[in-house]
């Protein structure tokens, strides 16, 4: 795990950084911005933070690479940093190895940012992991990931890489909320079948 050091600041402010899915629901809004910036593979200009998909496998294609594939080192010789970590979920929250992971990765990104390179952060639907990443170097409101767990990895990362948030993953729903939501439906059933006896003997 690398270790933060002070960094220079650059001369001019940060670029825009490049963000978004690679799913097919939305692609198109990533090819876009990609060819905005005139993103390449090879160019150096570029830093990419490319997070896998469940199967562990990354498609090369919203990039211009001719191939999907679950070895990292497919993308050697590119601009390209493929990052094996899923999202945080119930059965599989993230243990304290997963977010040094991730805290390591927005330390590698922000340093490539304060070299002047552009940043492109991308997973699969672009609204959690790679939105996390942005929001931990740019917090601003737009850039907030959907999922609870993420949000709380990148203030994680901003506060001082807290390690106390693991074991992490969704906020698992209140006992009593479930009794709640299972009597009101309970109740429910039990008064539509009511009025549907009392009409029957009208």
């Amino acid at each position: 795990m690398p270790t933060e050091a002070p960094t220079e600041v650059p001369t001019e402010a940060p670029t825009a950084i490049v963000q978004g899915g690679v799913h097919a629901e939305v692609v198109a809004d990533l090819k876009k911005k990609l060819r905005a910036c005139g993103y390449t593979p090879e160019d150096p200009k570029f830093y990419v933070v490319f997070f896998c998909n469940w199967q562990g496998e990354w498609d090369g294609a919203p990039f211009g690479l001719d191939f999907k594939t679950s070895k990292m080192s497919d993308f050697d010789g590119t601009n390209i940093h493929p990052v094996e970590l899923h999202d945080p979920t119930l059965l599989e929250p993230w243990n304290l190895a997963h977010l040094t992971d991730f805290y390591a990765v927005c330390y590698l990104a922000k340093q490539a940012r304060a070299r002047g390179l552009r940043l492109v952060l991308a997973c699969t639907l672009g609204e959690n992991r790679s939105r996390a990443v942005q929001w931990a170097l740019d917090p601003k409101d737009a850039h907030l990931p959907t999922c609870v767990a993420m949000r709380r990895a990148a203030e994680g990362y901003r506060n001082a890489r807290d390690k106390r948030i693991v074991p992490l993953g969704p906020p698992r729903l209140r006992r009593a909320t479930t009794a709640a939501a299972t009597a009101a439906a309970t109740a429910g059933g039990k008064a539509a079948k009511t009025a549907k006896a009392a009409k029957a003997t009208a």
